[in-house]
């Protein structure tokens, strides 16, 4: 007799466990098998939530997961929907991230409108992670494009949104030294910038970070992202916790900070952001106790030429480097050689001498010309539109 492959596991019973459990009775369940997944995920959306799951856990191990999690889970799937009526007063504090590129500029814009409209720019800040160190007079970047942080300023002037004190770094300095922040006005309706408290920039990280056998990390993977953890992720979170103490001491808060966490991402950039929610519960920055904190992505579903036609019909700027077949905006010294359309380079003269250079000199690359222009002449020279978003 031949022998049988054995059935593939179906929700089934884990739908039958969480509903024996009575966690079934407000909330819709979803339950999604992945067979190289480790443990469970969450995601919560307005009363909806979906668990994600390796096939290795039982029915059993899923209701003790969830049950742990439970008053957070049904905190997170009580949110209003986007669009629903005044939907956005349900939140204390909306962080608006933007990296400068294109799509980040595009959600900008477009949720910058929103918020006008609904009367909250008095709850809003617009964040840009630097990963450069603090630069010296005189001192190019190692990181990022050229004048990156100067375009993403610019690009939140022309929605009525000025930089936090002179530089931008206002609040984020009054964290290092350990200020408290003491009125609303130190950071809403502001731009800000904010980087990791260490020493050096991403690229030392890179030739210092070690594995536990000692032997050098090497660079940054799709599976060891930490320049993302480490570098955006980290410092959004310590930005976004120190505006909500100044939150919850205006509204001698006894609940949770409710955060709005709005990012520029795209269906059509990666398989692994087309399976994000356009809005969903993030438990992975979110405090049981502190603040919870809900992504939207509002151009999730736009097209690269619906962006694109977004930018050039109120004619907006951007880098440069799109002008030379990017993607992207990825950092000169790391964009992926691998990829025609990201292939910038990891042969500047600063990532060939560096210690972190782990690259086969036999890698084709080349040298963008991108951060030789003249940005923010280029960009002033561009006629501000007459509508101020």
């Amino acid at each position: 007799m031949e022998a049988r492959t054995p059935a593939a596991p179906t929700a089934a019973p884990y739908l039958r466990a969480l509903a024996d459990a009575g966690l079934r009775e407000s909330l819709h369940w979803n339950v999604q098998l992945q067979a190289r997944r480790k443990a469970v995920g969450l995601i919560a959306e307005p009363r909806s939530v979906t668990t994600v799951i390796p096939p290795t856990i039982t029915p059993q191990d899923l209701v003790a997961a969830v049950s742990r999690k439970l008053p957070l889970i049904r905190q997170a799937a009580s949110a209003p929907e986007p669009a629903t009526p005044g939907w956005l007063d349900w939140y204390d504090l909306i962080v608006i991230h933007t990296s400068g590129g294109k799509d980040s500029q595009t959600a900008l814009r477009r949720v910058l409108r929103i918020l006008a409209a609904a009367g909250v720019l008095d709850r809003v800040a617009v964040l840009h992670l630097v990963l450069d160190k603090a630069l010296e007079d005189g001192d190019e970047p190692r990181i990022e494009w050229q004048q990156v942080p100067e375009l993403a300023a610019e690009q939140a002037a022309r929605g009525n949104i000025s930089l936090s004190g002179e530089s931008g770094w206002a609040v984020w300095n009054a964290r290092r030294q350990g200020e408290v922040l003491t009125s609303r006005g130190q950071w809403a309706g502001l731009m800000h910038y904010a980087r990791r408290d260490v020493d050096g920039d991403l690229l030392d990280d890179f030739a210092t970070r070690r594995k536990r056998d000692g032997s050098p990390r090497g660079w940054a993977t799709m599976w060891t992202r930490y320049c993302t953890s480490d570098w955006k992720t980290a410092p959004g979170q310590g930005f976004t916790e120190f505006l909500c103490q100044q939150i919850r001491t205006e509204h001698t808060l006894t609940r949770p900070v409710r955060v709005l966490q709005v990012m520029g991402f795209r269906a059509q950039e990666s398989a692994d952001r087309a399976a994000r929610r356009p809005f969903a519960f993030h438990f992975g920055v979110s405090a049981e106790a502190s603040r919870h904190v809900w992504e939207w992505l509002p151009i999730h579903q736009l097209t690269t030429q619906q962006v694109w036609a977004d930018i050039r019909e109120p004619g907006v700027p951007y880098h440069p480097a799109y002008d030379e077949d990017l993607s992207r905006l990825f950092s000169p010294g790391f964009a992926d050689v691998s990829s025609p359309s990201m292939a910038v380079s990891r042969s500047a003269p600063h990532v060939q001498d560096h210690p972190a250079r782990l690259i086969d000199p036999k890698t084709p690359s080349r040298r963008s010309r991108a951060s030789d222009h003249q940005l923010i002449p280029r960009i002033r020279r561009r006629p501000r539109p007459s509508s101020s978003l």
